[in-house]
């Protein structure tokens, strides 16, 4: 109902897809996850595997770009329902903002982006499935370095 957590909804509403659509080309089912109650036409895998995500990669992107001022209230509308999105013509800069993110945000000191992690994440949790092994989450820490030391069982 706010121009922010518009933005944050989007961005969760895109990684989300693109982890199911990597898991499913491994031969996961995202519908089946173990966080997230299973519900019709939800993509449970995909929003357990988004949450390590959601600071590091959609807050802190959305941050930036209220940080910048890359959107004002006029970009916005209210919606059938109240809810707000983006209009048209601002999805566009919304959507070079995103892709330039996924691709080129920092996160290990190189210029990787986020979408070999999130490639990464999938992987390692599909072979942690098949091979009965534990899983190890992407962790983001605050000096802006990939760690991942903590192990979570298999499921």
């Amino acid at each position: 109902t706010d121009p922010i957590n518009s933005l944050l909804s989007f961005v969760y509403t895109l990684v989300a897809n693109e982890l199911g659509g990597l898991a499913e080309s491994l031969g996961l089912d995202s519908y089946l996850g173990s966080l997230h109650q299973l519900d019709y036409g939800r993509r449970s895998l995909a929003l357990d595997l988004v949450e390590p995500f959601r600071a590091p990669l959609a807050d802190r992107l959305v941050l930036t770009m209220c940080n910048r001022n890359q959107f004002s209230q006029s970009d916005f509308e209210t919606v059938e329902g109240g809810a707000i999105h983006l209009r048209p013509e601002s999805s566009k800069r919304f959507f070079a903002e995103y892709e330039r993110w996924m691709l080129h945000a920092p996160l290990d000191g190189s210029d990787t982006g986020f979408r070999p992690a999130l490639r990464k994440t999938v992987e390692d949790y599909a072979a942690a499935v098949r091979n009965a092994h534990p899983f190890t989450p992407f962790l983001y820490d605050a000096g802006g370095k990939e760690s991942t030391t903590k192990e979570v069982p298999a499921p």
